[in-house]
């Protein structure tokens, strides 16, 4: 397939190395001493209503990535067309493939997140949310709507023996809590990356890029945080993001909205899931969601300690 992709873009002799494979093959493109980055999507299918899911989120991908280029206040690498001048080639009409720019960085989830990387983490989350401010496109909202089918897949997870009675009850009053958040909160939602874990961080000349942009939605921007906050787990070093990202983001950051937060990040994980977590759910409810009722404030300082 990789062949096939190639034949659609001006490469002359390139080199190609696989660099991931989850839910898209991304493959490092080198040619003529230049780099890029070549994204082989999942196949196209029908989603319950109708549509193509998959190209429009490709399609999202692109329209954000040109939007937020525009606004010239953060690194982002540039989409590459192909010879058709297109930003999506279509494989087969199924298979949608994109080529950006490659930055010769490292991901954060490969190296030690220093203070200095820290403070760039909280610079970059506040600048993204500044320029995303008065920017508006047809995207998913995660929102209190979300929160409640979250809670009718929890009762169905409870028939299926994900969850005992308690942990189900636990888990509904915990997102119903979330949702009545996000209700009273409605005027703060903005476009969020939805996924900015160490994986989706990378340290390039000395500043953090935002990539794999595929999870762009409306929300509160403390959702951006509260993945930040837990994936680096460092009290210390949370401090540092928070202090750059207020020192330029014109949004006022609300811990309890992290809480929230971070107590919805897992709650994403585990009820769209098909698996199970007996082991875990006794120490989430415990020690995350629980706190969160009880309005045991900043949390988000240990919320994520130990938690996988």
């Amino acid at each position: 397939m990789i062949d096939s992709a190639l034949e659609y873009y001006n490469f002359i002799n390139p080199n190609i190395e696989l660099i991931r494979h989850s839910q898209k093959m991304t493959y490092k493109i080198t040619d003529k001493e230049k780099s890029f980055a070549l994204m082989i999507h999942e196949s196209i299918h029908k989603s319950p209503e109708g549509h193509n899911s998959d190209i429009e989120k490709v399609e999202r991908e692109i329209e954000f990535i040109s939007n937020i280029s525009s606004k010239g206040n953060l690194t982002i690498p540039n989409v590459i067309h192909n010879k058709y001048g297109n930003a999506i080639t279509l494989l087969n009409k199924k298979t949608p493939v994109t080529v950006l720019e490659w930055f010769d960085g490292n991901v954060l989830d490969k190296i030690e997140i220093t203070e200095k990387i820290a403070y760039e983490v909280g610079l970059m989350a506040g600048r993204f949310h500044n320029d995303c401010m008065d920017m508006t496109m047809k995207i998913d909202y995660l929102d209190d709507v979300s929160i409640s089918k979250m809670c009718n897949k929890t009762a169905d997870l409870l028939k299926q023996g994900h969850f005992n009675e308690r942990q189900a009850k636990i888990i509904i009053d915990t997102l119903k809590f979330i949702g009545n958040y996000f209700s009273n909160n409605k005027h703060k939602f903005t476009i969020v990356h939805g996924d900015l874990s160490h994986g989706n961080m990378l340290f390039y000349d000395g500043k953090v890029v935002p990539i794999d942009l595929t999870s762009v939605c409306y929300c509160i921007p403390e959702i951006d945080l509260a993945m930040i906050l837990g994936c680096i787990n460092n009290e210390h070093l949370n401090q540092q993001v928070l202090n750059a990202y207020q020192s330029v983001c014109q949004f006022k950051l609300d811990y309890k909205g992290i809480d929230a937060c971070s107590c919805l990040c897992i709650l994403l994980f585990i009820v769209g899931s098909n698996k199970t977590f007996h082991h875990k759910i006794d120490d989430w409810c415990e020690n995350m969601f629980m706190p969160l009722i009880n309005n045991n404030t900043n949390s988000w300082l240990r919320l994520w300690k130990d938690i996988f």
